[in-house]
């Protein structure tokens, strides 16, 4: 999804092979660094909430991760990544499933994570 934000087409079979993707289990977030290219700045590290508001004020979508045990939306519990397209007021809007949350599951949800998120930057 980010990558289509920045008009970059990938075949998701050669992204998947790309980032050594692991049948049935995903793929680890700090591969989002094999993504770096002279066309694409990539950062991938622990951050602060202030963090991903400045990404989004600058129309930089971070892809956070996250633990489904503490988005009220899920049923399942597992890691997982959302990208982050808001933050209104006391909300955060994920584009999974085009969801709005409050900051509160999700800081929750996200620091299950350690605070982990990526930002992918054309350049």
């Amino acid at each position: 999804m980010v990558l289509a934000y920045w008009g970059i087409q990938r075949d998701q079979a050669v992204l998947a092979q790309q980032l050594y993707m692991l049948p049935g289990a995903g793929t680890p977030g700090s591969r989002l660094r094999l993504l770096a290219s002279p066309q694409l700045e990539v950062f991938y590290g622990e951050g602060t909430f202030a963090d991903l508001e400045a990404a989004v004020a600058v129309r930089v979508p971070p892809i956070v991760l996250v633990h489904t045990n503490q988005l009220p939306y899920w049923q399942q519990a597992f890691a997982h990544a959302v990208v982050v397209i808001g933050i209104e007021g006391t909300g955060v809007v994920l584009h999974d499933t085009a969801v709005r949350v409050s900051r509160g599951d999700f800081e929750l949800a996200w620091d299950e994570m350690a605070n982990l998120y990526g930002l992918l930057r054309k350049k």
